[in-house]
């Protein structure tokens, strides 16, 4: 793998067959150049749009479906993903009870969600930690 010149860290990128280290200049609280705010602007219309699509397919999606994503969107932030391993683990099993021929990924993951926040929760995470602490 090539060294970066780069004090920053980065992340390392494959580029035909080649590893690369390509330096993360921005941070919290950074300033953004007009192109740097473009791109970002750009960046969360096309995540909007990636992320609305199969509801618009379904003809279920209206403007204020749009303007209450956008009011809880974090940007940067994937939904359903889980840095706590308990937490990951417990998805797991949660998604593994509900899932279901028919229903989509994102379907799946939305009842494991539910099934998590319900009275059920508890016991799930009890056994996630279980398998985590193993």
């Amino acid at each position: 793998m090539a060294k970066s010149k780069h004090v920053e860290p980065g992340h390392e990128i494959t580029i035909a067959g080649s590893r690369f280290v390509v330096p993360s200049p921005y941070k919290a609280g950074h300033t953004c150049t007009d192109g740097e705010a473009n791109a970002l602007n750009q960046t969360l219309a096309e995540n909007v749009r990636n992320n609305l699509a199969s509801r618009s397919k379904n003809g279920t999606l209206a403007q204020a479906d749009v303007d209450e994503y956008l009011a809880s969107y974090q940007f940067g932030q994937r939904n359903g993903f889980v840095v706590d391993p308990i937490e990951s683990m417990a998805l797991t099993i949660a998604r593994k009870k509900v899932n279901k021929r028919g229903l989509s990924a994102s379907e799946v993951t939305a009842a494991a969600n539910e099934l998590l926040a319900s009275d059920k929760g508890a016991a799930i995470r009890k056994a996630a930690a279980a398998m985590v602490e193993a």
